[in-house]
């Protein structure tokens, strides 16, 4: 019996290309997936812990809350410079050899870590892992090449279930290794980083064709013509918008969390991997399971406000608790948020051509870089406003306000292109 092709109209349920005569699907998302698995993983099995190595450095910083800030402002910006231009590099290569040398950057980034005894060498490292850290973008632009319609949005689900479920196993790894070391997380991501490289070498399809790839165009590449382009493009602009406020307003975690609930609910490093975990956890559930059921019933653009209703409701509720009980009803909404992510990476790949998927999401994370020059800084000096206690709920305010104006982002993108409501 021979199978009978799919007409065109049920394209957004398969790949549109084969690989060797197998189509991409087959092998090339498990990959795909896998790649993002491990890199959250390997950023999960840190976050417990870094504030720790910052004390242990030879030229230790007095407020070691502020330095985190600072640390993740200069990622920010090294990404907003490198993304565009390799979201762009991608479009003209292929996406195979920007996400290997993504991943060997990273684990360079992991070992030198491990090893880091000053401040200076914490910083440079920080620069390497910004401009390399590309794995994200090109991988939602692979996912972009090949599927579409309701497929492509399952895809994008089944990465946001990728991240959290490296930051369930990351952060509580984290916690506990870091209790034993506190470098010997940072070997265990990069020995992982490397290991992901390999397999990469091994099985990672191309899944740009070569008559889709297209020259570089400096132009649009910097971050500054990346940035204008989004802009000038009304079925981008606010989108992007959506999504700078949305990046600002998650810095709050990476930045307050572990100090502000040390401080407010007495949690130790161990405690606070386990809550980010279970938060990473019902992301992911959040995700896979809840989000498509909403994009079907409400469609992509409602579910994404809805879901960063429930978000601001839980920074709101993280500030004002000072109980634990408080804290976990706050992890409950925040995952709620998590349903935005496939929602709106479906309405930003559909509004561009197959040709600029990679320059897009160069391009917006780029623009998402741009959260992290002050918002990072920003939140470690609301936390910090008494240097003896970090129990300051003013960072998860800001986070909250933020939340706020990205849903009135996403309600005005209904009508910028001249489009009805959904």
């Amino acid at each position: 019996m021979t199978r009978q092709r799919l007409p065109p109209e049920a394209a957004g349920t398969v790949l549109m290309r084969t690989v060797q005569g197998r189509p991409v699907q087959l092998f090339g998302f498990p990959l795909v997936f896998m790649t993002v698995l491990i890199d959250v993983l390997c950023a999960g099995l840190v976050a417990p812990v870094l504030p720790r190595l910052l004390l242990q450095l030879r030229d230790s910083p007095a407020q070691p809350v502020l330095w985190l800030g600072y640390l993740g402002m200069l990622f920010s910006l090294s990404q907003m410079f490198a993304l565009p231009l390799l979201g762009a590099l991608s479009d003209r290569f292929g996406r195979r050899p920007l996400l290997l040398l993504s991943n060997l950057g990273v684990a360079v980034y992991f070992f030198c870590l491990a090893d880091t005894e000053t401040l200076a060498q914490l910083v440079l490292g920080r620069i390497l892992c910004g401009i390399t850290a590309s794995s994200f973008g090109i991988a939602y632009a692979f996912i972009a090449d090949c599927s579409e319609g309701a497929a492509r949005t399952r895809a994008f689900a089944s990465m946001g279930a990728a991240y959290s479920m490296g930051l369930v196993a990351g952060p509580a790894l984290g916690g506990w290794l870091g209790n034993i070391d506190v470098r010997l997380p940072f070997y265990l991501a990069g020995w992982l980083s490397l290991g992901n490289l390999v397999y990469g070498v091994l099985v990672l399809p191309e899944s740009l064709p070569p008559d889709k790839r297209v020259p570089v165009s400096w132009r649009m590449s910097n971050p500054f013509g990346a940035l204008f382009e989004l802009a000038r493009r009304p079925e981008l602009r606010f989108l992007t918008l959506a999504y700078l406020l949305v990046a600002s307003a998650h810095w709050s975690i990476a930045v307050a969390f572990v100090f502000y609930t040390q401080q407010r609910y007495g949690w130790d490093s161990t405690q606070v991997g386990l809550m980010l975990a279970v938060l990473a956890g019902w992301g992911g559930v959040a995700q896979l399971k809840c989000a498509p059921f909403l994009m079907a019933r409400y469609g992509p653009r409602r579910t994404a406000m809805l879901a960063y209703a429930g978000c601001c409701a839980g920074f709101l509720c993280l500030a004002l608790s000072r109980q634990s009980a408080g804290a976990y009803l706050a992890i409950f909404l925040l995952g709620v948020g998590e349903m935005a992510n496939p929602a709106l990476q479906g309405l930003l790949t559909s509004a561009v051509s197959a040709r600029q998927q990679g320059w897009l999401q160069g391009a917006v994370k780029s623009a998402g870089s741009l959260a992290g020059l002050a918002t990072p800084a920003l939140f470690a000096m609301l936390v910090a406003v008494d240097p003896a206690s970090h129990d300051s709920g003013a960072a998860f305010v800001l986070a909250a306000i933020l939340l706020l104006a990205a849903c009135l982002a996403l309600a005005a993108s209904k009508y910028a292109a001249g489009s009805k409501p959904a």
